[in-house]
């Protein structure tokens, strides 16, 4: 790692790769602590710098006697009125803990300290999957009283609806309660309350006044830390995941300016919540807000627009973001849903830890930046989507796309997507006012030559055809102008923008 190196925080969700690696670890038939460490050891000689290891969703992964947890789940037989066996998904964290008296967590945080990465204990407040099953191996106990005592935030909230109000003292009892058991139980440098899983904590349709509860939640939980700290001696750090506006987030109920101003939080992550990274997001509104004292994570999600299909970030477009929110200010890259199994075949994931965290290494990769859209958005709100847009004769489209600094000897292309039907010669496109060249039909894929994960056109509609071509301007050393002018006397339907900064290549070495 670089000495300049902002650094990488990586978030390891409570499942996805969490049992699969436990289940085979449990096979074995003579277990250590050290067969647990691969989990963590990936992570070494990279630049990821801290670990968040999410342990509650709707349930404890860890030991726990305020909630359900995973040592239940497995011995559970009956859900809500229906018989249910998960032996199969928890077998390998209950064997560990029970038959081997092995706290993974525990360990786990123990490993991270000792490899010199930041530990932290991640808690998503208010988590919403599947939310239509009559079971789930998700759901614990308190999830199904919550429903039938009211102490959710209702229907007019879809897939939300079964989110936990905080405005019911239980629900907020229940929360800092197991906070408390979880700081007490684990050694770890940081915790992390994770509200974009979900920010639909409250009413906030029928509650506009809802930051006063939230605030004081705050301040509790901010005195849980403090007694942790005396009991572990020495500091932990508070940090919250929030939507990408800073306004935005109080309607939801989370006063970000109070906490601020009351010191209640030690890092804000920013970000998307799933269905898409964020091309645009305001981080210069949030280094305004925080200064020097509050340090700004900038999350990336695994998902790339998705539309109808799941598209994953590639390295080459994780650079992109990478680089952007680094130039803009950010502390730390944070990725989400970018975690492996060490067991597992090694993906590109593994090019993403080791680049994405230093942007003087990173202006000097190949990198895509894709313009998407804000995925989360209080009603009444316009959220960010520059696309699709319909540009009408002799109208142009016009976007600032932020890419931090390009090199004068990296060379750059344009990718646009119209409808099929459009006839792609009346459109005419500019960069920073300079005009491109060569214009011609392509399709997507990686700088390796691979195709991204669902194909060629992995990051757009089948109805969208795609086109490159040269950009030949004066480079800006933040943001890109592009313009794209309708020429032609019939309406265009631009679906997809993308900028493409490739490298020099010198004597075989890479400039």
């Amino acid at each position: 790692m670089s000495q300049a190196c902002q650094g990488i925080l990586v978030n390891i969700d409570i499942n996805s790769v969490v049992y699969p690696f436990l289940n085979q670890v449990a096979q074995q038939e003579q277990i250590t602590e050290a067969d647990l460490y691969p989990f963590i050891d990936q992570y070494a000689d990279t630049q990821v710098t801290d670990i968040a290891l999410n342990v509650f969703c709707q349930y404890s992964n860890t030991p726990s006697a305020i909630i359900t947890d995973a040592y239940h789940k497995y011995e559970q037989r009956m859900e809500n009125g229906h018989s249910v066996d998960y032996t199969a998904t928890f077998s390998g964290i209950y064997k560990l803990w029970r038959v081997k008296q092995l706290d993974v967590y525990a360990i786990w945080f123990r490993r991270s300290r000792e490899l010199g990465l930041k530990s932290w204990l991640s808690v998503r407040m208010n988590d919403a999957h599947e939310p239509d099953g009559k079971t789930s191996f998700l759901r614990s106990a308190f999830s199904y009283t919550a429903r039938a005592q009211g102490w959710v935030i209702g229907a007019d909230y879809g897939y939300y609806r079964f989110c936990l109000d905080y405005t019911q003292p239980v629900v907020r009892h229940l929360m800092l309660t197991y906070l408390a058991e979880q700081l007490d139980r684990y050694d770890v440098d940081g915790l992390e309350l994770d509200w974009l899983r979900e920010i639909y904590c409250f009413d906030y349709l029928h509650q506009p006044e809802a930051a006063a509860t939230m605030n004081e939640f705050m301040r509790q939980v901010k005195t849980l830390i403090c007694h942790a700290e005396n009991k572990w001696g020495h500091k932990i750090s508070l940090m919250v995941r929030l939507m990408r506006d800073i306004e935005q987030n109080k309607v939801f109920g989370f006063d970000v300016r109070t906490w601020v101003k009351e010191d209640l939080v030690d890092v804000i992550a920013v970000g998307p919540r799933w269905n898409s990274c964020d091309s645009a997001m305001p981080l210069q509104d949030w280094k305004a807000l925080c200064g020097s004292k509050i340090p700004v994570f900038a999350c990336l999600e695994i998902l790339v627009n998705r539309a109808s299909h799941l598209a994953f970030a590639t390295a080459d477009v994780a650079r992109g973001y990478a680089t952007q929110y680094l130039h803009a200010g950010a502390d730390k890259i944070y990725l989400y849903n970018y975690f492996q199994n060490p067991y597992r075949q090694a993906d590109e994931r593994n090019s993403i830890y080791r680049t994405c965290g230093d942007l003087t290494a990173l202006k000097l990769l190949p990198r895509r930046h894709i313009v998407t859209w804000q995925d989360l958005c209080p009603e009444g709100y316009l959220p960010y989507k520059p696309l699709p847009c319909q540009i009408g004769a002799a109208d142009c489209f016009h976007l600032d796309l932020q890419t931090g600094p390009i090199r004068p000897d990296q060379s750059v292309k344009l990718i646009f997507g119209l409808n099929k039907n459009d006839h792609a010669a009346d459109a005419s496109l500019r960069v920073n006012g300079n005009t491109c060249s060569e214009m011609k039909k392509t399709t997507i894929q990686s700088f390796d030559g691979a195709q991204d994960i669902m194909g060629n056109n992995g990051y757009v509609d089948a109805d969208t055809q795609l086109y490159t071509c040269n950009v030949q301007a004066v480079l800006l050393p933040d943001s890109q102008q592009i313009e794209i002018k309708n020429t032609g006397s019939q309406s265009l339907t631009l679906t997809y923008v993308e900028l493409d900064i490739l490298f020099a290549i010198e004597g075989g070495q890479m400039t």
